[in-house]
């Protein structure tokens, strides 16, 4: 049940406030044990709005493979075992890694299907992994930090690779080439339709970079976000008794409510205090806040 106490709306958390607050979180990468070190290279995120009115990207997108953007768990093989993009041990089962490559490095999602987040993350969360459980995950690989080569090749090595390693759980994510915006927005479309979360524009000739890039663009139908929760609104009418609304703030330190998008379950055992959700929502009022703000998940963990 929801902790009954409640943040009046005019509480100011000043950046030092919500940085405690994230450091105090149980998601903090920062307390997690024996990190393995690496950067990864991050994507520049943007709706197909947005991009659409850049005339400039627009042009180049004969430029970029496309490719689905798995709603999975994002992990690294570093030729000695899986972690995730925190560098934090994954406990997998023998037979997932044995057949992965001792000399290269291979990035990818940990995946079941669309809309199985969660189950996908209790899976690889548990540090006694079941057999079972793990039949159903596939590591969908899309690059390799440790091939120099541009992007197009590194799929291509990565092809003749995955080939060889000839496993139904270990797969490469296809890479469509894109002609237009046209194609672009039809390829959103299919993807959409069917589930999925977006598209990831990967430019052709781009070498492995670390850090966040304008080679690497995620392009989703809508905006999201994370934020740390920290209060809650009583539910009112049928939500009476349970929680109606919570409040979170930013890592720029805006503070507003998100009261849609959560089930009965979610309201009855609303995110703790101090755990970050992911939202959706549709560009920005005139004060800087996101409009029509609507519940996702709750990041399990910072890998999520």
């Amino acid at each position: 049940m929801i902790n009954n106490t409640l943040l009046p709306p005019n509480i100011q958390f000043s950046s030092l406030s919500a940085a405690i607050l994230l450091a105090l979180s149980p998601f903090n990468p920062a307390v997690a044990s024996d990190p393995v070190a690496f950067e990864l290279m991050h994507a520049h995120a943007i709706n197909i709005d947005t991009l659409e009115q850049d005339e400039e990207l627009v042009q180049k997108l004969q430029s970029y493979l496309a490719s689905e953007k798995l709603d999975g768990i994002r992990a690294v093989w570093t030729g000695k075992g899986l972690v995730t993009r925190q560098g934090n041990p994954i406990v997998a089962p023998s037979w997932f890694t044995e057949t992965l490559p001792k000399d290269t490095w291979l990035e990818g999602e940990l995946w079941i299907d669309r809309n199985q987040f969660q189950l996908l993350s209790s899976i690889v969360r548990d540090h006694h992994p079941n057999e079972k459980e793990w039949q159903r995950v596939k590591f969908m690989v899309f690059d390799s930090p440790s091939i120099s080569a541009p992007f197009q090749d590194r799929v291509l090595i990565l092809k003749t690779q995955i080939q060889t390693i000839d496993q139904p759980y270990i797969q490469l994510i296809p890479q469509h080439d894109i002609a237009n915006i046209t194609e672009l927005e039809q390829l959103l479309e299919t993807i959409r339709s069917q589930g999925g979360e977006g598209i990831m524009l990967h430019r052709k000739d781009n070498l492995y970079q670390p850090g966040r890039s304008q080679n690497l663009i995620k392009v989703k139908p809508y905006q999201d976000d994370e934020a740390i929760v920290i209060g809650y609104v009583p539910g009112k009418g049928k939500y009476h008794g349970i929680m109606g609304a919570v409040w979170v703030t930013t890592s720029d330190n805006r503070k507003f409510k998100i009261g849609s998008g959560f089930s009965d379950h979610d309201r009855q055992y609303p995110p703790p205090l101090g755990s970050i959700v992911q939202y959706r929502f549709n560009g920005y009022t005139d004060s800087g806040l996101p409009r029509f703000a609507r519940f996702l998940r709750v990041r399990s963990s910072p890998d999520s």
